[in-house]
């Protein structure tokens, strides 16, 4: 009992006394005594006994006494007489099924198995390989023979064969464990492209598209496409053109958009585009994905109709089933076009794309355009201003891919409906939404919405201990390599804390920085979001006499932008309204008037309402402090702050009072 405790405290057995460990059983300080104890009661038992043994050992601790008995060599007579022998002496026991038996105890097993000397061992594992194999035992029980057998062809095959099992049953994590297995096990095995009817550089795409879903959890992709490339003849530039396509692909993930842009071309460089290709429908339709997540929708539109052309000379069309890469790269470009259409403006033609996205899904099975689907559609909602078909249709996306094990899309979900629901000012919903988010260490897109998702809610609640945290996650990551459109929400979050907290000219500093940036990036929606909160931080300097003529000046660039790009952006036209509210206020003029027009703007978008209404208190009591309706509305205001816990805004409609 005392070595069972000590084998549980260690990790070596779990709690119903299965081995469970890599590390041979040696190395838990198991005295040689206890061993010999083992050890002659196996002896005792006779050797065909010791035979059947040895091989259930290695098949595992529940096996098929048939199969280790025919593979040690014995007939059904000599079967039957070794397991009553060893059921007598208590070495194994029946199991569940027909045939099935299981050892008593992991230290009998382990014994038994350290036991086998190196050759012995790794012949076992061979012949139990073979068995397994030719009666359709499962892949993954298979491969496992063949990695001790030390045969990595074999292996490999049953590693392609296990991760093709894992994605029919929508086990994605293991998919991807095998992927990268397969790719460990590529170099020494002799003709790989034979054995798994594929190219080394197809694996390397496979793999790559399961980091889409699961995350890259060894921070890998983007040297692996690197290593990839190298490896392929220069010749050969139909394939690297797929790389740099992945390439820029993985470069977006990481939140480098000009990387990923300057790898887009020069796929596009590569890629023969004299006569249709599958290839070039995978570029174009890549390429159109990554123009449209970067705002620039015309261009979008440009090449996901080239896309789809290609595509449709090929024969690949929406009603059709096609699983290949150029099928999916013909799905990246529907979903582009629906999107890039429904924020421009043109719902009629952005629906009939998603509808064709839908049933592209439904007739490949393909999860990842129906989970792009969800994903970008519900975008479009809150571009829209539809924030309650935004948050339907991200968390009904979020529950497939909850159920299909995707990740990463489950994140970018989640977040989409955290975003929905602090637009409706569902706060305390939002936040639940984050702490759903399936986490991960690498620092990729969606992991960096979530933490910065955590710093907008905490700088509107005032919350330090939680921004603190969030911001020490974020200085983990170092995101100063990033594209501004990335950092985007990290400056509004930060010139948030700073124009609440009263540091005005921090706040001003963290403006002048980001704004050009993301000006000259056409980043156009995280730059409308930040240009509100800046001029209303130079009106209040400028209220307060913290700040100078160069403030005003510099406020009135920002408005200009803001009008000039007309970003098509939640809160667009809302944020507009407080803008230019705001600059009036920042100029000395602040109107009641232009405060009326933004509490109107924002009617029933509950946060942003309250701080219209507080502003419009404010301009009402500059010239009027008796003015009747100052009270309610900022008792109006106090009551969305207070149930929203939107404690800067509290304290400051308190402030305002009479």
């Amino acid at each position: 009992e005392e070595i069972t405790m000590h084998l549980e405290d260690e990790g070596a057995i779990d709690a119903h006394g299965q081995w469970i460990s890599e590390i041979p059983i040696e190395e838990y300080g198991i005295p040689e005594g206890v061993r010999d104890v083992v050890g002659r009661r196996l002896d005792r038992l006779g050797d065909n006994a010791n035979a059947v043994l040895e091989v259930a050992a290695v098949i595992g601790s529940t096996f098929s006494i048939d199969v280790a008995g025919s593979i040690a060599g014995l007939d059904e007579g000599q079967i039957d007489e070794v397991v009553t022998a060893v059921v007598s002496a208590g070495i194994f026991e029946e199991g569940t099924g027909p045939e099935e038996f299981v050892f008593t105890h992991a230290l009998i097993r382990q014994t038994l198995y350290d036991g086998l000397a190196t050759r012995r061992r790794t012949r076992l594992h061979r012949g139990v390989g073979e068995v397994f194999e030719s009666r359709g035992s499962h892949p993954g029980v298979v491969l496992h023979h063949w990695l001790h057998a030390n045969d990595p062809t074999r292996a490999l095959a049953a590693t392609v064969a296990a991760a093709a099992s894992a994605q029919g049953a929508s086990a994605g994590i293991d998919v991807l464990a095998y992927l990268e297995l397969a790719l460990d096990l590529w170099d020494d095995a002799t003709d790989p492209e034979g054995t798994v009817g594929s190219s080394h550089t197809e694996l390397v795409l496979r793999v790559l598209d399961s980091y889409s879903d699961f995350g890259d959890q060894r921070g890998q992709a983007i040297s692996l496409v690197e290593a990839e490339i190298v490896r392929v003849s220069p010749t050969d530039t139909t394939t690297l053109s797929l790389l740099r396509s992945a390439l820029a692909g993985q470069y977006w993930v990481k939140g480098r958009n000009a990387d990923a842009l300057a790898a887009h071309l020069e796929a596009l460089r590569l890629i023969p585009d004299d006569s249709p290709s599958e290839e070039l429908v995978q570029v174009l339709g890549s390429y159109a994905a990554h123009l449209m997540l970067a705002g620039d929708l015309d261009e979008a539109i440009r090449i996901g109709e080239r896309a789809l052309a290609v595509a449709n000379a090929l024969g690949i069309a929406h009603d059709t089933a096609d699983i290949s890469r150029a099928g999916a790269a013909r799905s990246r470009a529907v979903g582009a076009l629906a999107t890039a259409y429904g924020n421009r403006g043109d719902i009629d033609t952005s629906d009939r794309y998603f509808d064709e996205l839908r049933q592209e899904a439904q007739n490949n099975g393909d999860s990842r355009s129906l989970l792009l689907g969800y994903t970008n559609q519900g975008t479009v909602y809150g571009v829209t201003g539809e924030l309650t078909k935004y948050l339907q249709m991200s968390d009904e996306g979020a529950a497939v891919a909850a159920e299909l094990g995707r990740d990463r899309w489950q994140a970018i979900l989640l977040t989409n409906a955290f975003e929905a629901l602090f637009g409706l000012s569902r706060w305390d919903e939002a936040e639940d939404r984050l702490r759903a988010v399936p986490r991960t260490d690498t620092r990729d897109k969606p992991e960096l919405a979530r933490v910065m998702s955590v710093l907008i809610l905490a700088a509107e609640r005032g919350d330090g201990e939680v921004a603190d945290g969030a911001w020490e996650e974020l200085a983990r990551a170092d995101i100063s390599d990033l594209d501004p459109e990335i950092r985007g929400p990290s400056w509004a979050a930060r010139l948030s804390q700073h124009r609440w907290g009263g540091d005005l000219v921090a706040g001003y500093d963290v403006a002048l920085e980001a704004l050009p940036l993301l000006d000259d990036a056409n980043c156009w929606s995280a730059a409308a979001l930040l240009a509100g909160s800046a001029i209303e931080l130079v009106a209040d300097a400028l209220e307060s006499g913290a700040g100078d003529a160069t403030w005003l000046e510099a406020a009135r660039s920002w408005h200009d932008m803001f009008i000039r790009n007309n970003p098509p952006a939640l809160f667009s036209a809302e944020l507009r309204a407080t803008a230019t509210a705001d600059l009036a206020r920042a100029g000395g003029e602040n109107d009641p008037e232009l405060w009326r027009k933004a509490v109107r703007a924002w009617g029933g978008q509950g946060y942003y309402e309250a701080k219209a209404r507080w502003r419009l208190a404010q301009a009402l009591a500059a010239t009027d402090p008796a003015h009747a309706d100052i009270g309610p509305l900022l008792d109006s205001a106090a009551v969305v702050a207070d149930r929203l816990r939107a404690r800067p805004l509290s304290e400051a409609i308190h402030k305002a009072r009479p």
